[in-house]
C-alpha cells in the first residue's frame, strides 16, 4: 500500500473516531446529559430522575432562525410531563451548555447549566 493511501486511511480513521464533548448537570432532582456534535449542530440528550418518572432521551438541534427544535419523541415525552424547552445555547468561554425550560406546577422558568465532562 502506498504511503498516500496509508495517510488518507489514518486521517479518515482518526476523524471518525473523534470523541464528542459530553456535558452533564442536575436541577431539581433531574440529571441531564448532552453529547454535542458541533459539525452537525445536533445534541443527543438524556434526562433521568424521579421528577420525570424515569429516563427520557432524544435529539435537539437549532432551526435556521436559531430556535431549539426537539425530535418528535422528545417533544412528546416532555409535553406529557408539561415541560417546554424555551431556549438553549453554549458558552464556549466557560465550556458549558445551558437549557431553559418552562416547568409544571407553577415552578416557572428555570435554566440548567451543564458542564463539560473531563476526559
Amino acid at each position: 500500500m502506498s504511503k498516500f493511501l496509508i495517510l488518507i486511511t489514518c486521517v479518515i480513521s482518526s476523524d471518525s473516531a473523534k470523541v464528542l464533548p459530553t456535558y452533564k448537570g442536575k436541577l431539581l432532582g433531574v440529571k441531564a446529559s448532552v453529547v454535542l456534535d458541533r459539525n452537525s449542530r445536533v445534541a443527543k440528550l438524556e434526562l433521568s430522575g424521579i421528577p420525570i418518572c424515569g429516563k427520557i432521551s432524544g435529539k435537539a438541534s437549532f432551526s435556521p432562525s436559531g430556535e431549539v427544535e426537539l425530535d418528535s419523541k422528545l417533544t412528546h415525552e416532555l409535553k406529557r410531563r408539561f415541560v417546554f424547552v424555551t431556549a438553549a445555547g453554549e458558552n464556549q468561554n466557560e465550556d458549558t451548555v445551558w437549557v431553559e425550560a418552562e416547568l409544571p406546577l407553577n415552578l416557572g422558568k428555570h435554566k440548567i447549566i451543564l458542564r463539560r465532562c473531563k476526559k
